[in-house]
């Protein structure tokens, strides 16, 4: 097996330090100015991309968050992202149990819970929000736990941070995914997946400006000692409400990140944490605006299989009525050439009036023919008739056009006549037939007493070309058929893989193999 070209893993190289620089500046921002120092835990970003990167990340590179926790084993790499920790051994330790957790996590929705990517569906953000619920809550025990065991925390002090803790895990597990997972999905399959679409500039800028007007209402509230920062609660809920699950992604994450960077900036300590004000946001946002999308997708779709059968129904009621003008269009020339055979019988009563019977008698079983073909076309409307095809002798078609159309043609001052040398043609008999009657009985019934109608079917170059010519003034090019139409000619052109012929006075089908292979 040969080995794969060195060029082969750079991409991949690539793509594992971007994911390894995710990680470690999303851990040193939860100490940058101090700005998420109300979330009570440095994993409060970490979380949420350890979640993100093993959902959507290929391969190996689902390791990346585990190798950037390790790098920081290292003092070099500490300092330069400004990291300070005590023990050198904790990104080892710590880093192997948060990858656990959340990584497992992540390995538990893509797996037995099957969601599916990118967060668009309601089910899919119950299930991200229930499993990141939980997982923090792990994460915070095994923490507490660890720090226990290693005499750091006592049992009163880890109780009394135990909620803080959880509080900074589940705020990242649930705001970071949203919003990272497409990024990531979008550079490694290099598309927006699922139509995915960020909120234009504008509904962001409303949303930044909406929510630093929020938080400096919290901010004046607590200076002036009253619990104003219940009014980070409505914007979300309202740009869910009004934009959806995207929109109400980006304006959870922005009152996240701008609430304490306000704070940060105008030094002022809010009266209570935030981590469970914005939670509880988070949470309420993101289900409402993924039912609302989904409520839209639902709609759209039920709109689309409306307007589907709408058309169905059109279709179905022109075919009817297509249906109707056919059986009386098309039975009119058998039923006339019996009348006229009848005829000839009433006008000769002891002569010998066997030929009259006999053509009556075929020209009522070629009505009832063209009943059977009428119907049969109904199926080929919708697409259920496909072309018998067989090898039949060519008089026998031209024999069954001139018996049907002869008499008429005399009864009309029309000459007749019919032009071919018998061969034996590999196609369906009845759906030329069809077409050849079309062209014929048009060209008929727009002649004039005295004009000549031929009826000619020529084989050249391995093709056979039927057609009828006539000799009638001022007949378009564009064909105007009545009948079967020019709807049904086309079909069964396309279906015996034909081509139409449309030329001045000439009307036709072209066959390309009219021989059996």
């Amino acid at each position: 097996m040969a080995k794969p070209a060195p060029a082969d893993h750079v991409p991949a190289a690539i793509s594992a330090i971007l994911l390894v620089l995710i990680w470690l500046f999303a851990f040193s921002a939860a100490n940058l100015f101090n700005i998420f120092k109300s979330y009570s835990s440095i994993w409060f970003l970490p979380s949420g991309v350890i979640l993100s990167v093993v959902l959507v990340a290929p391969g190996w590179l689902k390791l990346t968050p585990l190798l950037a926790n390790l790098l920081l084993f290292f003092a070099p790499v500490r300092a330069l992202f400004g990291v300070e920790i005590d023990n050198d051994l904790d990104p080892v330790i710590h880093g192997l149990r948060l990858f656990c957790v959340y990584g497992g996590a992540a390995l538990l929705l893509r797996g037995p819970l099957r969601m599916r990517l990118p967060l668009r569906g309601l089910t899919d953000v119950e299930k991200l929000i229930g499993v990141a619920l939980v997982a923090a809550l792990v994460a915070m025990a095994s923490g507490l736990g660890l720090h226990m065991l290693s005499g750091n925390l006592s049992w009163v002090e880890a109780t009394d941070i135990a909620p803080d803790w959880w509080l900074g895990d589940a705020l990242g597990a649930v705001l970071v995914p949203p919003l990272l997972i497409p990024l990531l999905t979008f550079w490694f399959a290099g598309r927006q997946a699922g139509g995915w679409r960020w909120p234009r500039p504008r509904v962001l800028l409303a949303q930044v400006v909406v929510v630093i007007a929020a938080a400096g209402l919290g901010v004046y509230g607590s200076r002036e000692g009253l619990m104003f920062w219940y009014f980070l609660i409505p914007p979300p809920i309202l740009f869910a409400l009004y934009g959806g699950y995207v929109s109400a992604a980006t304006a959870v994450a922005l009152t996240a990140l701008v609430a304490p960077l306000v704070l940060a900036i105008l030094g002022v300590q809010p009266l209570s944490n935030l981590a469970p004000l914005l939670l509880t946001v988070a949470c309420s946002a993101l289900l409402i605006g993924a039912a609302i999308g989904e409520r839209e997708s639902n709609q759209k779709r039920l709109r689309a299989l409306v307007a589907s059968r709408t058309r169905a129904l059109e279709e179905a009621h022109d075919l009817q009525r297509h249906l109707v003008r056919s059986l009386g269009h098309d039975l009119r020339q058998p039923v006339e050439a019996i009348n006229l055979a009848l005829e000839a019988l009433v006008r000769r009563p002891n002569a010998d009036n066997g030929q009259f019977l006999s053509r009556a008698q075929a020209l009522g079983v070629e009505a009832s023919s063209l009943v059977s073909s009428i119907l049969d076309y109904s199926r080929l409307e919708v697409g259920a008739i496909k072309p018998l095809l067989k090898s039949f002798p060519l008089a026998q078609l031209m024999l069954r056009a001139e018996m049907l159309y002869r008499p008429i043609a005399e009864s009309r001052g029309v000459e007749l006549t019919l032009s071919y040398q018998d061969q034996e043609v590999f196609s369906d008999e009845n759906l030329l037939f069809q077409v050849l009657s079309n062209h014929l009985d048009n060209a008929i019934r727009l002649s004039e007493p005295g004009d000549r109608v031929t009826v000619e079917a020529i084989a050249a170059d391995g093709g056979l070309t039927l057609q009828v010519r006539d000799e009638i003034a001022g007949l378009p090019v564009t064909p105007t058929m009545s009948g079967l139409g020019l709807r049904i000619v086309e079909r069964i052109t396309t279906l015996l893989a034909a081509e139409p012929i449309y030329q001045k006075n000439c009307r036709g089908i072209h066959l390309k193999h009219p021989r059996k292979e």
